[in-house]
C-alpha cells in the first residue's frame, strides 16, 4: 500500500473505498482551511502596508466583520488614529467619520475642501470630523454639538449607520459605532456593548430601580468615567433610605447638589472622583451623597475573591453584605465591572437566546417563582429538546438552593431583584444561621423560607 503526502490514497488495498472516502474529507476539509485563509489574505492585500497593519490590529479588539464594506474607507483612518502626527511633542487630535448614509445636513455644516490634508488637520474629533465615504474624498462636518463622551460618538454614527473614528492628545482611540465602543491606548484595549444594551440588562436585574437615574448613571460610568481612567466605585442604592451599614460614614456631599442625571455636572463628578479613595454613594434618584466611604467586610463576604485588585474584590464583598446595593467599579485602565450579591451583576440575569437547533424540534418556556431558601424571586427557563431526556437541576444564583428541575436539554435561572426581593435576602443574611456566622453550605441551603 503506497500513501500519498495528503491523500491517503490506497494501492492494492481491499479498504480501497474506506480509504478513498477518508482521503475526499482530508482534502475537502484542507482545501476549504486553505481558500479561507487565502480568502482573508487577499482581502487585505489590496490596502497599503500601513493601513493593513492597523485593519489587522482592529481584529484584536473588535470582531471586523460589522464592519464589512468599509475596510477600504477605514483603514485608512484607522492608520491616521494609531500614528498621528506629532508636533513638538503633541500628538494632533483627530476624528473621522465613516458613513454609510449621504444625508447628514442636520448634523453640522458640511464643507468641502478641495486640499484633503486641510480637512484631517481641521478635524480635531471634538468639533468636527472627516466624514469619509464610497466616492469622493473626504469632507470637514463642523458638528453642532462637540463630541464629549463616547454616548455622543455612538450617536453620530448610529445616525449616519457608520463609524466613528477618534484619537485624543494622549493618543487614546475610540471607536464607536450603535452596536459597542472599543476604546485603545498604549497598553491595552476593550471593548463594550452599546449603553443601551447594558442599560437594558441592569434594568432587568433591578426593575424597581429609578430609570432615568439608572440610565443616566450607566452613560457616566461608561460613557465618561472609563475612557478617562477615573479609577472609581460607586455605589447606586435600589432603595430610597440612605444605609450606612458596613461602611464608614465618609465626607458628606449633599450640599454641592451633583446628580448624575445632569451631564453639566459630569466634570465636577470626575473631579470629586478622581482625586478622592475608597467609595462614592448615589442615592436612587442620582444625588451624590457621599464620598471617601470606606468599606467594611462581614465574616462571611471575606470569604470571597474576584479576578482585579483591591477596588474589585472590597466592592463585590459589599454587594453581598448590601444586596440593596449595585457596586459600579471602574479600573484605573478603564474597563467597567458591576457587581451586585458578591458576584457579577451580570451573572444573575436570563441572557437572550434563541432555541438551540434539534432535527426533531424542541420547545423553550419561562415561568417566574420564589427560592425556597432565600425568597429571591426568580426567572426559570426551561429548554426541551425531543429525542433528549435528562434530569437537569437548576440552582438558585443567590444561595446556591436547588430551585427548579426539567427532565430534558437544559434549565436557567435568572434574579429579579425587586424592592421584595431585597428585604428578603437581607433577612436571609441576618438569619444566625447564616453565612455571617459562618455556617456550612449545607446548613445555609436546608434553612425553609418563611414569606
Amino acid at each position: 500500500m503506497r500513501i500519498e503526502a495528503l491523500g491517503f490514497r490506497a494501492v492494492n488495498s481491499r479498504n480501497g473505498a474506506i480509504i478513498a472516502a477518508a482521503e475526499t474529507l482530508v482534502y475537502g476539509s484542507f482545501l476549504d482551511r486553505a481558500k479561507a485563509q487565502l480568502q482573508r489574505t487577499e482581502l487585505i492585500m489590496d490596502l497599503e502596508p500601513s493601513h493593513r497593519l492597523a485593519w489587522q490590529r482592529l481584529g484584536t479588539y473588535r470582531n471586523r466583520d460589522e464592519f464589512r464594506g468599509l475596510k477600504t474607507i477605514m483603514a485608512p483612518e484607522l492608520s491616521r488614529c494609531f500614528s498621528p502626527p506629532v508636533h513638538e511633542g503633541q500628538r494632533r487630535p483627530y476624528g473621522a467619520l465613516i458613513a454609510r448614509e449621504d444625508d447628514i445636513s442636520e448634523l453640522g455644516l458640511l464643507l468641502a475642501v478641495t486640499d484633503v490634508e486641510s480637512v484631517r488637520d481641521a478635524a480635531d474629533g471634538v468639533n468636527a470630523v472627516a466624514v469619509c465615504a464610497k466616492g469622493g474624498p473626504p469632507k470637514l462636518l463642523r458638528l453642532k454639538k462637540p463630541l464629549v463622551s463616547q454616548d455622543d460618538c455612538c450617536d453620530l454614527a448610529a445616525a449616519t449607520d457608520g463609524v466613528l473614528l477618534r484619537v485624543d492628545g494622549n493618543g487614546i482611540i475610540w471607536i464607536a459605532s450603535s452596536e459597542a465602543v472599543t476604546t485603545i491606548d498604549d497598553k491595552n484595549g476593550w471593548t463594550r456593548p452599546a449603553i443601551d444594551e447594558i442599560f437594558s440588562s441592569l434594568r432587568r436585574l433591578a426593575p424597581t430601580s429609578d430609570t432615568h437615574a439608572l440610565d443616566a448613571l450607566v452613560r457616566l460610568v461608561y460613557s465618561y468615567l472609563s475612557p478617562r481612567k477615573v479609577g472609581c466605585i460607586l455605589l447606586y442604592s435600589l432603595v430610597t433610605a440612605d444605609d450606612t451599614t458596613c461602611q464608614t460614614q465618609g465626607d458628606p456631599m449633599t450640599e454641592l447638589g451633583l446628580n448624575v442625571c445632569s451631564s453639566a455636572d459630569w466634570s465636577l463628578i470626575e473631579h470629586e472622583l478622581r482625586h478622592t479613595d475608597c467609595a462614592a454613594v448615589i442615592r436612587s434618584d442620582g444625588l451624590l451623597l457621599r464620598k471617601a466611604v470606606f468599606l467594611e467586610s462581614t465574616s462571611a463576604s471575606a470569604k470571597i475573591c474576584v479576578e482585579g485588585g483591591t477596588r474589585h474584590n472590597s466592592a463585590c464583598r459589599h454587594t453581598y453584605d448590601r444586596p440593596d446595593l449595585l457596586a459600579f467599579v471602574v479600573s484605573a485602565d478603564g474597563p467597567v465591572r458591576v457587581f451586585s450579591d458578591g458576584r457579577d451583576a451580570f451573572s444573575l440575569l436570563l441572557c437572550e437566546r434563541s432555541l438551540p437547533w434539534n432535527a426533531s424540534g424542541g420547545e423553550m418556556f419561562a415561568h417566574e417563582t420564589v427560592c425556597g431558601n432565600c425568597g429571591a424571586k426568580l426567572t426559570v427557563r426551561k429548554i426541551i429538546l425531543y429525542g433528549y431526556r435528562e434530569s437537569e437541576e437548576g440552582d438558585c444564583p443567590i444561595c446556591g438552593a436547588q430551585a427548579a428541575t426539567v427532565h430534558g436539554w437544559e434549565i436557567e435561572i435568572g434574579v429579579t431583584k425587586d424592592t421584595e426581593t431585597i428585604d428578603r435576602i437581607r433577612e436571609f443574611r441576618r438569619r444566625p444561621e447564616g453565612p455571617d456566622e459562618m455556617g456550612t453550605e449545607s446548613e445555609l441551603w436546608s434553612l425553609p423560607f418563611t414569606p
